[in-house]
């Protein structure tokens, strides 16, 4: 399992129309969601964009785009972060 984290100036949405569209003709790549799974803005990871593939090998690649300081899953993801930092001090 391999986890990218894509940058907040790029844009989901066209990031994944074009690895669709890169990938279409390679027989042993595909993309397990038809369409970029979006969380809204409620919830505790309310924010979070994340689609997943599969490589040529086999192997599971995961994007994911959470962005900085402007939604709740970056805020839990950095409360968690933090907890766990102290918690091996």
């Amino acid at each position: 399992h391999v986890s990218f984290n894509l940058a907040d100036d790029i844009d989901s949405k066209e990031f994944f129309s074009k690895l669709i569209e890169e990938t279409k003709d390679m027989k042993y790549v595909s993309l397990n969601k038809p369409d970029l799974h979006q969380l809204g803005p409620d919830g505790d990871l309310g924010g979070w964009n994340c689609f997943f593939m599969s490589g040529p090998n086999g192997e599971r690649v995961e994007f994911n785009q959470i962005p900085k300081g402007k939604c709740k899953a970056d805020i839990n993801f950095a409360a968690a972060a933090e907890k766990f930092r102290t918690s091996i001090d």
